[in-house]
């Protein structure tokens, strides 16, 4: 039996440190599983906000772990590709040491290391580069700024892998139900999930999305390939942070999907929406 119960929470309604709130609907609905998707996400404003983003990002994770301790609830922690920064450009795996650059990528880290800290039941999920149908992402972004300019300027030395936030959530699912479903197994820990193929730049990705958003129209969108060091004022984002997810994909039996057929029907079912 696949049927699950979810109760979900916008920020609006709770914030990742009212701790007395969220132990209040954690008595009122008995959940097995909590998903934790809080975060300060803005590289740029965690630089300038170094305490809230350390609030949110590393104290956050701490409070609700212990609170998950006391109710005996599994946590499933989404963390980032940015707790990393290689120079190479591969796909890292699970077994490789983080060192971010950032005060986002840090206080992420710091977040982790509380609830392995604190808790055994965990499930602690990096991921990168997440779209979907929310305003606040890169693919968006730009295909907002498309519509009004027909020249970009895309960064084309900053690696990792776009990820479909469907996708994701099926792994999420995929996850839940296996460590239901095998109660007497061991599957806690750090797994990596993104979409599958090469470390693109963003500007690969942004020409992937173009080529698909404008095809057959009478729109054309010319993109530059810019240095990051000439765009951004602090080296605060990673060289390489593409994902290796090998790992979650044997153990928990997901299906491996390649990022552009994952962008080329995203772009399918949501055209009336992009444009």
């Amino acid at each position: 039996n696949k049927t699950f119960e979810i109760y979900s929470y916008s920020k609006n309604k709770i914030n990742i440190n009212q701790i007395n709130k969220l132990k209040n609907i954690i008595i009122k609905t008995k959940p097995d599983y909590l998903i934790n998707c809080a975060a300060y996400t803005d590289v740029d404003k965690c630089e300038n906000n170094i305490k809230e983003a350390y609030k949110i990002n590393s104290l956050g994770p701490k409070k609700i772990s212990l609170l998950c301790k006391k109710f005996n609830i599994t946590l499933i922690h989404i963390s980032t590709d940015y707790v990393f920064n290689k120079k190479k450009i591969y796909k890292i795996s699970e077994k490789e040491k983080e060192n971010p650059i950032s005060v986002y990528g840090k206080s992420k880290l710091i977040g982790e290391k509380e609830i392995k800290k604190n808790l055994k039941k965990y499930i602690i999920l990096r991921t990168s580069w997440l779209y979907g149908n929310k305003k606040n992402n890169f693919l968006n972004k730009i295909i907002k700024i498309s519509k009004s300019k027909n020249l970009l300027n895309l960064i084309s030395d900053q690696y990792s892998l776009p990820t479909n936030v469907i996708n994701l959530s099926r792994a999420i699912f995929a996850v839940i139900y296996k460590i239901h479903r095998d109660k007497n197994k061991n599957y806690y820990g750090t797994y990596h999930y993104s979409d599958a193929g090469r470390p693109i730049s963003r500007y690969l990705f942004a020409k992937e999305i173009f080529n698909l958003m404008y095809k057959n129209k009478q729109k054309k969108v010319i993109i530059n390939k810019i240095k990051s060091k000439f765009y951004y004022d602090k080296n605060i984002r990673p060289k390489n942070s593409a994902l290796s997810s090998n790992k979650i994909y044997k153990i928990f039996v997901i299906k491996n999907i390649n990022w552009k057929y994952s962008l080329k029907s995203f772009i399918k079912s949501n055209k009336g929406y992009l444009l």
